[in-house]
């Protein structure tokens, strides 16, 4: 397995594909637009894991403020959970000493890997006012009402 971030200009059609069937099938995920999944891909904010050329995981680092990044979008192939994968995505993913990170999830495995690599639990409310109105400006309003009214996800950081 080796994981990348920087694609070929020629693979960025085929991979966002894969990425885009790969979320709309995992429930669990918020959908995205294949036009957003390029963009990220286009900029190398996807973090992509490869066995033998066949995509089995990503997740998605994506800026939000100044030096904030908000890791989203993270997905193993199902038969291959639970094997390190998901744990290299997110190392990979937060190698830039200099970066926060922060998660927004509903799931306890997410939760559990994400603190066994160094994130804390942190209530969304003890955000700066900057970063909290940044986060909620680059979110589908229908995510906003989901994360953080009705259904509450847990928020991880690492800084």
């Amino acid at each position: 397995m080796h994981i990348e971030n920087k694609i070929r200009k020629d693979q960025i059609g085929k991979i966002s594909s894969q990425i885009y069937t790969l979320i709309r099938e995992e429930k669990r995920l918020t959908s995205r637009l294949r036009r957003d999944i390029r963009k990220l891909l286009e900029n190398g904010f996807f973090f992509l894991a490869f066995d033998n050329g066949h995509l089995i995981g990503f997740i998605a680092r994506e800026n939000i403020y100044k030096n904030y990044y908000e890791l989203k979008s993270w997905l193993v192939v199902p038969g291959l959970r639970n094997k390190g994968v998901g744990t290299s995505l997110l190392k990979k993913a937060t190698s830039e000493k200099d970066f926060k990170y922060l998660i927004m999830t509903f799931y306890d495995d997410v939760i559990g890997i994400s603190k066994r690599q160094g994130f804390r639990i942190t209530s969304f409310l003890k955000l700066s006012l900057p970063l909290t109105i940044k986060i909620l400006l680059t979110r589908n309003p229908k995510s906003v009402i989901k994360h953080v009214f009705k259904k509450k996800s847990t928020t991880l950081t690492k800084w």
